[in-house]
């Protein structure tokens, strides 16, 4: 998230301009911000930490672009009915969710569905 977050702070004079339409600055921020964010995420663990992290990271993005401020009492549902954005969190569970079904079809001699069933080996403990 370091990364998407470098990417938007280089962009804020796109997310300041009243010249480009909100729908082509959430277009770019999903093409660039969100696909930087999640990258590889289908092989993330899943936290409530990490979840929450993502959605801090979505609605504060989203809150610059609009142009939104803590004294306009939006709350972050509003604030995503009004983009048309879902949150990354429910993102990343259906690229996880896509993610298993490739594996779960793959032929059983494949290493990635080899792991789904490894179990370790007691270790004497």
């Amino acid at each position: 998230m370091a990364k998407a977050t470098a990417v938007f702070r280089r962009l804020d004079n796109v997310w300041q301009s009243s010249t480009i339409s909100l729908e082509i600055k959430l277009d770019l921020y999903t093409s660039l911000i969100v696909s930087t964010a999640i990258y590889a995420s289908e092989t993330w663990k899943s936290t409530a930490r990490i979840c929450q992290q993502l959605d801090v990271f979505r609605q504060r993005n989203l809150w610059k672009i609009l142009g939104i401020t803590r004294k306009d009492h939006m709350t972050n549902m509003e604030v995503l009915s009004r983009t048309g954005q879902q949150r990354l969190q429910d993102i990343v569970a259906e690229r996880r969710l896509r993610m298993a079904g490739h594996i779960i079809r793959m032929p059983p001699g494949r290493p990635a569905n080899h792991a789904t069933s490894w179990t370790p080996r007691d270790s004497g403990r």
